[in-house]
């Protein structure tokens, strides 16, 4: 919460709306990674069931997401925080710093419209992201 509330404070210093977006499903879709010979199954209503995907309450669903998702911020040149995994920071061409923060599935927007629109676009072509929209509840 802390990097949420300084990604904020940031946007606000700079004169930059911030703006957040969830992820749906985040937990639900990423592939399990399992080892060679491993496989994981639950019971469900009497049933058992093998798991392909990571679901809601298993305890590696965050982490794959996470990795998963760190990836595709640093082919979009990010570079993740030393001090903060959460927090990742790309130059523009003319200096200008971008930042997005990561909390839970949740992605807070420090940058400008044209570099957050063209992320933004380039993330859904492997995450689900309904909606942007201009952070309100803490201002």
């Amino acid at each position: 919460m802390e990097t949420y509330n300084l990604l904020l404070i940031d946007s606000l210093n700079r004169g930059i709306i911030p703006y957040q977006s969830d992820i749906s499903k985040a937990f639900q879709t990423q592939e399990l990674n399992m080892k060679p010979g491993e496989e994981l199954f639950i019971r469900f209503n009497g049933k058992i069931y093998k798991l392909n995907k990571a679901i809601y309450g298993l305890k590696q669903a965050g982490i794959i997401f996470f990795n998963k998702l760190s990836k595709l911020l640093i082919d979009e040149h990010f570079e993740q925080s030393v001090n903060d995994p959460c927090l990742y920071r790309r130059v523009e061409s003319d200096g200008f710093i971008s930042r997005v923060g990561v909390l839970t599935d949740d992605l807070i927007y420090a940058m400008r419209e044209y570099e957050r629109n063209l992320l933004v676009t380039n993330l859904r072509k492997q995450l689900d992201i309904p909606t942007v929209e201009i952070i309100t509840n803490k201002i």
